[in-house]
């Protein structure tokens, strides 16, 4: 045993002795969770009665109270409010508001004719195409009055009378109900002036009502 340990000693001192290969158990995967993210739309402040969209998307979420990647449209505000978002992971969560102002009514043609509890009709006169007065339109019929609402109707009285609703929109200075057509020419907290075409005419009737 002794001439086989001095043999395997003289044989390494001689032509060196390797130790076996060893293969290192590979290592476990790092995992890195990155905490969610979310962009979106800024805070913003609008007209009274205007309408927004909202973006927004999120990233790196497990949970979230509303769709990763989604818009939201804000019809006609009359007051402020706000969009929540909420994302979680086990790396953390993240909280988002995004804040809409509305402008009180006066900031707005939509607040101002909506604002009125009702429109009188108190004048007329007749105008060319370049805003000339040619005379003035006397009426002795009923007195018309219209309540214009923030949900679309319009209110109709005669005398007082409420004759029943129709449905108004606004577009472009246009106020639209029905068939009907009349352009806005200013309209303040007091006073109301539309104008009405004629058929086959450049000119127009000029309507001038009053708020109370």
């Amino acid at each position: 045993m002794r001439r086989l340990l001095f043999a395997l000693l003289s044989f390494c001192i001689l032509y060196g002795c390797q130790e076996p290969d060893v293969v290192p158990e590979p290592l476990p995967p790092i995992e890195i969770i990155l905490p969610p993210v979310v962009s979106a739309s800024a805070d913003t402040t609008i007209n009274y009665g205007d309408s927004i969209s909202i973006n927004w998307s999120v990233k790196n979420s497990v949970t979230c109270n509303v769709a990763l990647v989604g818009n939201r449209i804000f019809r006609h505000l009359l007051r402020d409010t706000s969009l929540f978002i909420e994302a979680t992971n086990t790396a953390g969560s993240i909280k988002r508001t995004i804040s809409i102002k509305a402008r009180d009514f006066t900031s707005s043609v939509f607040g101002l004719l909506t604002h009125a509890p009702k429109w009188k009709w108190i004048a007329s006169a007749r105008l060319n195409s370049k805003k000339e007065f040619l005379y003035d339109v006397v009426f002795s019929g009923p007195i018309l009055e219209e309540s214009y609402m923030t949900n679309g109707t319009v209110k109709i009285y005669i005398d007082g009378i409420y004759k029943g609703t129709n449905n108004w929109t606004l577009k472009d200075g246009k106020i639209l109900t029905g068939n009907s057509t009349l352009y806005i020419i200013s309209v303040n907290e007091r006073e109301l002036k539309m104008a009405l075409p004629i058929f086959n005419s450049e000119d127009y009737i000029e309507k001038i009502f009053t708020s109370y």
